[in-house]
């Protein structure tokens, strides 16, 4: 028969089992709990992605200077072909402009720039061949409606140029004529590039000319 002592130590030894157990259970809920918490996006750290668009490409615009002029027959004109919005570096550019009229008549004479050359060339900007720029390609060429003028320009230097600012590459002058007529200038778009020095091209905006010749 266990005596009194013995009935003590075995109460103290289940209350201590007892303890345990409990401990044990409390902390399995409290993981559990904490598990299942993580499940819900409610208390999980929220990572957002920003989703940044991609840079717009920047795009040159070539355009003519006067846009717009009216002459009468027998006046000249000086035209600026203007480059702007230049963002890279570039190493090539090339033009082509297509001039033309309404009536098989030609209305304007177009002036050559550079007499020394055989055909009728445009006057380049100098200081661009100052600081490296060459013209391989200048001339100015009269069909039966129309007057084809090419002009390229390349930058001999590896690593490339880049215009800060707007920039004059040359003009082309010429007389008129012929009154009444109207004088369409436009730019080939599949002709009017230009090259980074990593050969690719530059989106273009190409802003056209219109020029009335009226009689006296």
């Amino acid at each position: 028969m266990a005596t009194k002592k013995e009935k003590d130590q075995k109460l103290i030894i289940f209350g201590l089992l007892l303890l345990a157990a409990i401990g044990f259970v409390l902390a399995g809920i409290a993981l559990g709990f904490s598990f299942n918490l993580n499940r819900f996006s409610l208390f999980r750290p929220s990572f957002k992605t920003t989703l940044v668009p991609p840079p717009t490409p920047s795009r040159a615009v070539f355009s003519l200077d006067p846009s717009t002029a009216t002459k009468l027959r027998g006046e000249k004109l000086k035209v600026a072909l203007l480059l702007q919005g230049v963002q890279e570096d570039i190493s090539g550019i090339a033009v082509r402009i297509n001039c033309y009229w309404g009536e098989v008549s030609t209305p304007i004479q177009f002036i050559d720039a550079n007499l020394n050359q055989p055909g009728v060339q445009l006057e380049v900007n100098q200081e661009l061949i100052n600081v490296g720029w060459q013209y391989p390609v200048n001339q100015i060429i009269a069909k039966e409606s129309a007057v084809v003028i090419d002009l390229a320009a390349v930058y001999i230097s590896p690593e490339g140029f880049r215009f800060e600012k707007k920039i004059n590459l040359g003009n082309f002058s010429f007389k008129t004529i012929l009154g009444d007529q109207t004088l369409n200038c436009n730019f080939d778009p599949s002709l009017t590039k230009i090259s980074t020095k990593t050969g690719e091209e530059i989106l273009l905006d190409l802003e056209e000319g219109n020029y009335l010749i009226l009689e006296k």
